[in-house]
């Protein structure tokens, strides 16, 4: 967090870290954020979701055929980011030495690695 209201959150005190001097936002915040952008996103993509189910199952489909490949494309594109990011975030994860301990993360990354897109 910047500025003077700092929520009473004391700035981070281990110099070794690279957020030294730095006041971390605090976890309930966190999730509050999180939550208000996931129910955004959820609004947005009923919005998505429901034009084009008009597009594809209306009666000019085959006239609408570049904005439904348009939106398909745009939304396979997201999804493969999405999958991507999550990958990394879970080889460093396991690559850690406390996440090498849970053997849930182990066998859903094996689960992936198995089952994704490119295999």
């Amino acid at each position: 967090m910047v500025g003077p209201d700092t929520l009473d959150v004391s700035p981070i005190s281990n110099v070794k870290l690279s957020v030294h001097g730095l006041c971390p936002v605090p976890p309930v915040l966190d999730y509050q954020i999180d939550t208000l952008y996931i129910h955004h996103m959820q609004s947005a993509m009923k919005k998505v979701t429901e034009r084009l189910k008009q597009l594809i199952f209306g009666e000019s489909r085959i006239a609408n055929w570049y904005e439904i490949f348009l939106t398909v494309f745009v939304l396979l594109m997201s999804l493969e980011q999405v999958y991507m990011a999550q990958i990394l975030y879970l080889r460093r994860s396991v690559s850690s030495a406390f996440y090498c301990q849970n053997r849930s993360t182990v066998t859903l990354l094996k689960y992936i690695g198995t089952y994704s897109a490119r295999h």
